[in-house]
């Protein structure tokens, strides 16, 4: 990558890679700057603090762990939970996909 995080290429990249809408992405990062990356390419990022981070402002996160372990799955990075510090809102993702971009495939009308 010709920029380092805190750019979002990284997660522009992988987003574009598989296809997918940064809102349907999930990034899980240990530090300010990946948040910012993540942020800033439109994703959710969940924090989990290491020893080096743990001091960081992460109130810009959609959640924060101290660690991620077994009370932690796939299922709960998609299903608003009261972990969610900034909880997904109950809209469907298409809905919040296309409010953020309107152009996105999910959200184009096809006529016959």
């Amino acid at each position: 990558m010709p920029k380092k995080k805190p750019s979002p290429d990284i997660y522009n990249l992988a987003a574009e890679t598989l296809g997918a809408s940064p809102a349907r992405c999930v990034v899980i990062e240990d530090s300010k700057i990946g948040l910012a990356a993540g942020k800033a390419a439109g994703m959710r990022v969940v924090v989990t603090e290491s020893y080096y981070t743990g001091g960081e402002d992460f109130a810009e996160a959609d959640v924060v762990f101290k660690e991620i372990g077994d009370n932690f799955g796939i299922d709960d990075l998609t299903t608003p939970g009261s972990f969610w510090l900034n909880p997904p809102t109950g809209r469907t993702m298409q809905e919040e996909v296309c409010e953020e971009d309107p152009g996105a495939d999910e959200c184009r009308v096809y006529e016959d």
